[in-house]
C-alpha cells in the first residue's frame, strides 16, 4: 500500500490547496537570495534577512511563536474548526 493510500484524504486535500501559497513562498525567497548575492538591497533590511535565516537555520520558525492561539494561525492564514466529540 502506498503512502497516499493511507494518508487522510483531508491532508491531500490541504496540500493541494496550499500548493500555490507554497510555491509563491519559494519564489520570494529565491528573490531574497539573488537581491543578497548581488547586493541589491543594504543596511537593516540585510541584517533582517540575515536573522531570519538564522533562526531558519536553528528551527525556528520566522512567522510565529510557539503556542500560539487559533486567532493567531488564523492571522497567517492557518484555517481551523473546532469538531465536537461524540459520546
Amino acid at each position: 500500500m502506498t503512502w497516499l493510500a493511507v494518508t487522510p484524504q483531508a491532508v491531500v486535500k490541504a496540500h493541494i490547496e496550499m500548493m500555490p501559497r507554497l510555491q509563491a513562498e519559494e519564489s520570494s525567497q529565491l528573490v531574497s537570495v539573488l537581491a543578497m548575492g548581488r547586493g541589491l538591497k543594504l543596511g537593516d533590511w540585510i541584517k533582517k534577512q540575515l536573522g531570519r535565516w538564522e533562526r531558519t537555520i536553528r528551527g525556528g520558525s520566522p512567522r510565529r511563536a510557539p503556542g500560539a492561539a487559533p486567532s493567531d494561525l488564523v492571522k497567517i492564514g492557518i484555517g481551523f474548526r473546532k469538531v465536537e466529540k461524540v459520546g
